[in-house]
């Protein structure tokens, strides 16, 4: 018994050490990957007009987000959140840096919003590097399927777009790390993941109340004391309290964010329920399972309501199914992605406590995504659970490498070839988005 502390130690001591080094190299190659996406499209119409793609308010959030403190909030980006109060401040100061080496304060305001949104997008991948580590992953295959989430569609797209939904992907995946790390994380880990997931949006309470109550279940189960099931309400209540508490701030500071009163806030998403939960037998959840399980890793076709000849300003694209996708290269693909995630979700039921997790987040994020009206909603939220369908696979494919040693040389070098071709597949929808939206 007395040999237990310090072994659990000496492991946990071992993998802060994976976590820092090749973590690291995972961050800056994956940060590099986004950045250089972003500059594909910072030519384009997404920083001059909103709804460009997909109906996203994009030159609304940079323009939030590079405004003066009294003009920034008006164009939405504050809303049901108190997303401005975080990241305005950090945004400012980067812009007021860039200035002095870009061509003027509006290229040098859009490379700010892009390194921040970048910097999230690759720090989720640490993140979700980390978690692998901690639920026994072996070193390499964490770094291979984190690289598989950071190539998917949903990653890429939006660590590269002027939009939010990157940084609560960032709070949901920093708090399933703090989960599945127990009791050898610091207790201040997770309520800092929660908070900083609520205050990006609002609706992140339910997939954060899910990872919550599996936190405190596996708490319960190793020490045995019901001390924090008696607990839970009152977190979660604080959670609450704290993330309405900074969202009202933010509208003292930021008044043009038309941010509502506290009461307004919560009336209005207990009126939500009722209409969401209407419209659940409408939901053609074949579907949406094709967006959420297989487009939000793989690019579909593009299509645009406008001729290039005419002025590309005032054209929209919509992602969608077309025949201009290179056919054998999107289906393979499928087919690969598809076979991967099978053989992960076999070896769920033995994969230990990481696979209720992560099951929690995903089935709570699929949950509220799925009562989401049309296509490009669904996609829009893709990056909340992205990394989480990435994690089952890599914890579920782990319980089949120990079990037989063949598939320790086969899987990784599968993993490898997805990775090349799914980054080739989606750099060169990037492109072609590019393309389309181009001044």
């Amino acid at each position: 018994m007395s040999s237990a502390p310090a072994d659990e130690l000496t492991h946990a001591a071992r993998l802060q050490r994976r976590w820092r080094g090749l973590g690291g190299v995972l961050f800056m190659l994956f940060y590099s990957v986004f950045f250089a996406a972003h500059m594909e499209l910072a030519g384009t119409s997404l920083y001059l007009q909103d709804g460009v793609l997909a109906g996203a308010p994009t030159a609304s959030f940079v323009h939030d987000l590079t405004a003066q403190g009294v003009k920034a909030g008006s164009g939405g980006a504050g809303e049901n959140s108190a997303f401005l109060l975080l990241h305005h401040t950090p945004i400012r100061l980067l812009t007021a840096f860039l200035t002095l080496v870009a061509e003027n304060g509006t290229t040098a305001g859009r490379h700010a919003v892009a390194a921040l949104t970048a910097g999230a997008g690759a720090l989720t991948l640490g993140m979700l590097y980390q978690a692998l580590l901690w639920c026994g992953v072996g070193r390499w295959r964490a770094i291979l399927f984190s690289s598989l989430a950071g190539t998917s569609m949903a990653l890429m797209l939006f660590s590269a777009l002027p939009l939010p939904q990157v940084f609560s992907a960032l709070g949901l995946t920093a708090a399933l790390a703090a989960v599945v790390r127990g009791r050898s994380g610091r207790w201040w880990e997770f309520a800092a993941a929660a908070l900083y997931a609520t205050c990006c949006s609002l609706f992140n309470l339910v997939p954060v109340l899910l990872l919550a109550v599996v936190r405190v279940v596996d708490q319960w189960r190793t020490s045995g004391s019901l001390r924090p099931v008696m607990l839970l309400p009152v977190n979660l209540a604080a959670l609450l309290l704290l993330t309405l508490s900074a969202m009202e701030v933010q509208g003292w500071i930021y008044p043009h964010s038309n941010q509502t009163r506290m009461t307004a806030v919560v009336q209005k998403a207990a009126q939500g329920i009722p209409p969401a939960l209407g419209r659940l037998p409408e939901v053609t959840w074949a579907d949406v399972g094709r967006e959420a399980f297989v487009t939000s890793m793989i690019a579909t076709g593009l299509a645009s309501d406008g001729d290039p000849a005419v002025g590309s300003h005032a054209r929209k694209v919509v992602v969608k199914q077309g025949p201009e996708v290179t056919p054998h290269l999107q289906h393979g693909l499928q087919s690969a992605w598809l076979l991967l995630l099978l053989v992960g979700l076999l070896g769920l039921p033995s994969a230990g406590r990481g696979a209720p997790t992560a099951l929690a987040l995903l089935v709570g994020s699929l949950g509220f995504v799925a009562t989401l009206p049309g296509q490009d909603a669904i996609l829009t939220h893709a990056p909340l659970w992205t990394p989480a369908l990435v994690f089952l696979v890599g914890i579920g494919v782990e319980q089949h490498v120990r079990r037989w040693r063949i598939l320790g040389a086969l899987m990784p070098l599968l993993v490898l070839a997805m990775i090349v071709a799914l980054g080739l597949h989606n750099a060169r929808f990037m492109a072609e988005l590019g393309l389309m939206i181009a001044l």
